[in-house]
């Protein structure tokens, strides 16, 4: 049993640190897959590997994706309802929020409410026209909803 423990801590120790570092990057063990192999690909680049201008072209074309792709990401603020209430009872809170934020995330600020039971709403119309002014979409709901209250804001 020692021998057997013997031979495989033999075998990890004669590794060089360059072989080590190169397994570590292929094998995800660092911070991130896309990370790791862009510093892999620049790691074997540095080093004259065979191939080393495919390898900064590929380099290259995959930060030119990660840019487009953060480009497309850009945030959006949209004036939508919160839901609020108990069940069977809704109730909702006129917001602006984050597009990505999920309904009952954190909102940018409260605008007013709206109660779909006895069809009673307040809207405050300044901070509405603020956040219009400032490009958030209304959503369909919200938009009527401005509509029938405040016809001079939406037109």
């Amino acid at each position: 049993m020692s021998a057997l423990t013997g031979a495989r801590a033999g075998a990890c120790v004669g590794r060089s640190t360059s072989r080590r570092l190169t397994h570590a990057m292929t094998s995800g063990r660092t911070q991130g897959v896309l990370v790791t192999r862009a510093n892999h690909l620049a790691f074997r680049a540095a080093q004259g590997v065979r191939g080393a201008t495919c390898l900064r072209t590929c380099i290259n074309q995959e930060q030119a994706q990660r840019d487009a792709v953060k480009q497309d990401t850009t945030c959006r603020v949209k004036l939508r309802f919160k839901r609020m209430g108990r069940k069977k009872r809704p109730f909702y809170r006129i917001v602006a929020i984050e597009s990505r934020r999920k309904r009952e995330g954190a909102a940018l600020e409260e605008l007013g409410w709206y109660n779909p039971l006895t069809k009673e709403a307040q809207i405050n119309a300044e901070s509405v026209e603020k956040w219009i002014s400032n490009g958030a979409e209304p959503s369909e709901t919200v938009a009527n909803l401005i509509k029938k209250a405040c016809p001079n804001i939406l037109q």
